[in-house]
């Protein structure tokens, strides 16, 4: 029996596709950050964020391809050199979308995405995004309901510059600081309010308890995830900014706190896979750099847009986001 006549085929398939669509694959958040979804403007209007994703988890080859722009001569998929941030307003009736550039030679550079988030009816118009991830190559964000400050998760579509709700995380969890993801499916969020680092289910955003946090959390908080060398959680917490190390298994602390060399209030955090840093940010607005080892927080340009509490970091290409 010949069979390479399919061979060729299939070959020939792939090798064809040169347009890659990344929107419905599985891209990275950088488990995205967060900061108090409550005390935000109690403390200066927080923001947060955060997130990522892995690039390598249960993929086969198609998958592979469709997780970011590959080179033809290198399989490592292509991260765009830039984080987002949703900026609130003042008075927290206006979420403006915004894209910082990471890379070297124009780091800290600002460009709009969406002059403003429009919000479903069924949730509050005044309202505060808390944090910021990516997965699945879904852009979600965590906001206010209809009474509770962070209790909901939503779905941002930075084409259409519109949000949905995507579900509630329960009532065990509100004032969800920080939610982040590993990219192709966990997602996790982290409240200080209520003492508890947990799990999220992508399609109805329920929480799992992993583990209630010990020591005094406060109300702001950060969360991303630390990429697939460690697969570990990473979280800042803004009441004595120190960065604390999680199993994203079942929520133990790995290690001992790190005291960071930098005030923190608000709580934006989040790990580029493509650069291999932690980006974070808090009440001045600059763009901040943490190193995980030593504690010093770089201090890099002012954003220009006010206090920051969430951040996200992509793990390829973003539909109706440009690369540069």
């Amino acid at each position: 029996m010949i069979r390479y006549p399919m061979i060729f085929s299939l070959f020939f398939l792939v090798s064809c596709d040169d347009t890659i669509n990344y929107t419905n694959q599985p891209t990275e958040n950088n488990g995205s950050s967060g900061s108090d979804a409550g005390d935000v403007k109690d403390q200066g209007s927080q923001k947060d964020q955060g997130s990522q994703n892995d690039l390598g988890t249960g993929t086969d080859q198609s998958m592979e391809l469709d997780q970011g722009e590959k080179d033809q001569s290198d399989s490592t998929p292509k991260i765009p050199e830039w984080i987002l941030r949703v900026d609130n307003s003042d008075d927290n009736t206006m979420r403006s979308l915004v894209r910082i550039s990471v890379a070297a030679a124009d780091y800290g550079k600002v460009t709009s995405i969406c002059d403003n988030i429009t919000l479903p009816d069924t949730i509050d118009q005044t309202n505060i995004i808390s944090s910021l991830t990516f997965n699945a190559g879904k852009l979600y964000a965590s906001a206010k309901g209809e009474l509770v400050h962070g209790n909901t998760m939503l779905l941002i579509d930075p084409c259409e510059c519109e949000a949905t709700v995507v579900g509630q995380y329960g009532i065990d969890y509100d004032h969800v600081g920080g939610i982040t993801s590993n990219g192709v499916q966990d997602m996790f969020g982290i409240t200080g309010v209520k003492n508890a680092l947990f799990s999220i289910e992508p399609s109805s955003a329920l929480g799992t308890l992993l583990t209630d946090l010990n020591g005094e959390w406060g109300g702001t908080t950060g969360l991303t995830w630390s990429g697939k060398i460690k697969d570990s959680l990473w979280a800042i917490n803004g009441a004595n900014s120190q960065l604390v190390e999680f199993s994203a298994t079942d929520g133990a602390i790995i290690g001992e706190p790190l005291q960071l060399d930098y005030t923190f209030g608000p709580v934006g955090i989040e790990y580029h896979p493509g650069q291999e840093e932690i980006y974070a940010c808090s009440t001045s607005g600059e763009l901040l750099r943490v190193s995980p080892t030593t504690g010093v927080v770089d201090v890099g340009p002012d954003m220009g847009l006010g206090t920051c509490n969430n951040l996200a970091a992509p793990f390829g290409s973003v539909t109706c986001i440009p690369l540069n």
